[in-house]
This record gives C-alpha cells, structure tokens and sequence, in this order.
C-alpha cells in the first residue's frame, strides 16, 4: 500500500469513527430555571390624630390604620405594646385607661403587651386601630396620652 492510500484509509477511519461517536451521543439534557424571593416583613402605621372624648367615653374610636406585608411562608406575628401600660397620663398622674380592637383582638388592655399570629403571608393588608374608654367626669382638665408601638416580626 502506498503512502497516500494509507493515509486515506487511515482518515476514512478516523471520519467514520467520528460520525459514530456523533450518532451515539446525547439525545436529551436538562437546564434548571431557577429564581429567589428576598424576605419581605413591614409594617406601615398610619396615626389619625384622633382625640378622644375621656369624659363620655368612646367606642371603636378610630386612632390608627396599619397595613402588614409579611411575605414569611410560616407567617408572622403583629404586637403592640403601651409606653404606659394601657392607660393614657395626664395632669396631676391622673390615668384614663383604654382598650385596643384590631381585627380577632377585642377589647383589649395593653396593661401586657398584645399579639396576633398570621398563620400565612399577607400582602398590604390594612386594618383599623381603634380604642375603647369609659368616660370619667372626674379627670383633671388638660392633654391626657400614651404612646403605641405597632411591630412586626417573621415567625
């Protein structure tokens, strides 16, 4: 055999083991389509300004709207707390005591601080605030109030 039949014969090979491995390979593959959701918990309080009536007494009294957005796949927990343990201060350490609702939470004195668990994420779901007080005839005149403090946590 000569040299250019050899290496002719040798390419032929070489193609045909190639043409082989081509016809042989993968027929099939897999890509992943993947993404992430960052962790989303807030909480935006709106203060109405509200004055309440100490003398007569109010009932679901309107004093603040809040909007929970919690996107934890477990839930979260809203709680409130009282700089003044449920009761507003005024002249001469005069209290007029108050009771919160806020949606399931009825009635409720912040002498302890308060919660309500979500069982599910929640998306800019808005709720009302609103206070309950037993008129008093006998407070002292002037500027009675307490603080609130609204927090959201991820459980």
């Amino acid at each position: 055999m000569n040299k250019f039949a050899l290496t002719t014969a040798i390419a032929a090979l070489i193609a045909g083991s190639s043409a082989f491995a081509a016809v042989g390979g993968q027929t099939s593959g897999e890509i992943v389509i993947k993404g992430t959701v960052g962790h989303i918990c807030e909480i935006a309080v709106v203060d109405l300004g509200t004055n309440l009536n100490l003398v007569d007494g109010e009932q679901a009294a309107r004093v603040g709207e809040i909007t929970e957005t919690c996107n934890n796949p477990e839930g979260y927990e809203v709680s409130f707390s009282s700089d003044n343990g449920g009761f507003m201060s005024g002249p001469l350490d005069a209290q007029s005591f108050y009771r919160v609702n806020y949606d399931s939470i009825a009635d409720y004195s912040l002498e302890d601080e308060g919660s309500l668990v979500r069982d599910l994420p929640q998306w800019n779901a808005a709720y009302d605030l609103t206070v309950n007080v037993d008129g008093d005839s006998e407070l002292p005149a002037g500027n009675y109030r307490d603080l609130v403090t609204v927090e959201i946590a991820a459980l």
